[in-house]
Parts: structure tokens; sequence; C-alpha cells
């Protein structure tokens, strides 16, 4: 009974001896295959080595420009590939220009113009072209005309012994200034041109008639601009400074210019030539003069 225990377990220890074998017989064979698929011998010196063909070449260029994926990123470097995320439009868009339709393409300037692709495409420019921008007209909109009240009323006036005339003037802050003709007004560009004292009969469609009303009025002279404004007694003038107001529709923000006034659009700059109730009239560095329509 001993003795057959024994060979039993002589069988037993054979046996897995063997699978032992079997498997390393098969892990070297694996790994010979392994080495032979991927060693290239070396040529002996003075040997020529045989050209690959142009199938060939073609493969290994297709792979080494589409490396392996893993969970929508390459093995090495940054995703490859089309975005499924972008508009279709805009990858055809792209490919006229031979640019790539990949991960962050949108926010790429490939022509350092200030402008980005998608900028670009939606603005009609091209964006490897950095004399081509965007038109203006697509870009800003004049959304408002502004004309703000003069600075200054004519607020009252006193009479002197010799039948001349103190007026008296009030402007936006509060101050008030007395002033004979030709004086300036405290601090202000303006000086007391003329005016004219006195009442007169005027039609008031409150009451359907004739009646009698004050009439005097004061005439300031701009001394810097060398433009009069009249202004009546207790009455409210408009400024002759014009101001529009235009919306930004890519940054998203608005801002009041007069004539003369200079502004940048992505690093372009613009001086406004004319303010008008119906249009602006702007110009770009070049001289090119845009006409921007007042949005109704």
């Amino acid at each position: 009974m001993d003795t057959l225990r024994r060979d039993y377990e002589k069988v037993l220890l054979g046996i897995a001896v063997a699978a032992l074998i079997a498997v390393a017989v098969v892990i070297a064979v694996l790994l010979l295959r392994l080495i032979s698929d991927s060693w290239v011998p070396e040529p002996h010196r003075g040997q020529a080595v045989a050209p690959l063909d142009a199938t060939t070449l073609s493969n290994l260029e297709a792979r080494a420009s589409n490396p392996q994926q893993w969970e929508g990123r390459t093995l090495f470097g940054p995703p490859k590939g089309p975005n499924p995320s972008i508009d279709p439009e805009f990858c055809k868009w792209l490919t006229v220009y031979k640019l790539p339709c990949d991960r962050g393409v949108e926010q790429r300037d490939p022509d350092g113009d200030g402008w980005t692709n998608e900028e670009e495409w939606k603005l009609g420019s091209v964006p490897i072209d950095s004399r081509s921008l965007p038109a203006m007209g697509k870009v800003l909109a004049y959304v408002r005309f502004i004309r703000q009240p003069f600075p200054l009323q004519f607020k009252g006036y006193t009479t002197d012994p010799n039948g001349t005339h103190s007026l008296q003037f009030n402007d936006v802050q509060g101050r008030t200034f007395f002033v004979r003709k030709g004086d300036m007004v405290g601090d202000t560009p303006y000086r007391l041109e003329s005016y004219r004292i006195g009442a007169g009969e005027d039609f008031d469609p409150k009451v359907g008639g004739i009646v009698r009303k004050e009439m005097s009025r004061a005439t300031l002279r701009n001394i810097r601009e060398a433009a009069d404004t009249e202004l009546p007694l207790n009455g409210v003038a408009l400024s002759r400074t014009l101001q529009g107001e235009l919306w930004n529709a890519v940054d998203g923000d608005s801002r009041a210019f007069s004539v003369g006034d200079k502004f940048k659009v992505r690093g372009q700059e613009f001086r406004v030539i004319e303010v008008t109730e119906d249009g602006m009239v702007i110009s770009d560095d070049q001289g090119k003069r845009t006409t921007l329509p007042l949005k109704k």
C-alpha cells in the first residue's frame, strides 16, 4: 500500500513538472516571435539596403500621423482627430484654409491679427491672412444718438443804474456766475458774447392765443470751437457736442463717442469722423471709412 502511494505521488509530481515546462516553452516561443517581428537585421558593411516601396512608406506615414487612441487621447501627445462638438460647417471652412479641425482650433489665431478662427469664420475674414480683418459693420452697431443738455443755464439778470446788465448763469455742478458782456463765465470755455433783455408777444398753445412772454436771450461763445449757443432765460439748451453709442457685438460692451474720439477694437485703431441722428462715420488707421447707420 505504501509503495502504491509513493508511485502515485511521483506521477502527480511528474505531471506538474511537465506542465511547467510546457508553459515555459510557450512563453519562449512568443518572445522569439515578438523579437523577430520588431528586429531589423543590420546589413553587413558594404551591403546595400533595399529601399521601401511606396505603399509601405505610405502606410508608415499614416500610422505615424494617427497614433493609437485611448479613450479619446493619444498615447503620446495631445488629442488628435476631429472634434465632434465643432460645427461641421466650421470644419469645412477650416479645410479650405488647410487648418486642422481638432480640439482648441476655435480659439487659435494662426495669422496673429487678434481675431480667433471662430470669430473670423463668423465675421467673414480669412484666418491665415493678417491683412484680412472683419468688417466693422459686422462688429460694431450704432445704437443710440446722444445730445447732452448745455452745461450752463441762463437763470436771471440785474439792471445797473447806467442801464447795463449783469447776467446770472448756473452750471451743472450748482455753481453760480455773474458776468457782463465780454466776460468769461468762470473757468468754462464760454464767453458772454451778446444778450437781449425784454418781453414780447408769442402764441401760447395752452391758451390758444397770443400772450406776453419773457423773451430774454443770452448768447455764449465757446472760444475753443468758435461756436455760439443761444440760451433762453430759465430754459434749457442742447449742447453742440454730439455723441453716439457704439455696441461691440464681439466683446459685449458699449461706449459713447464724440467726433474726434479714438478707440481700438482688437488692437486696430479707429477715429470718429461724424455723428448725426441717422448714423456715425468712423475711419481706421489706414483712412478707410465705415458708415454705421443708427439701429432703429
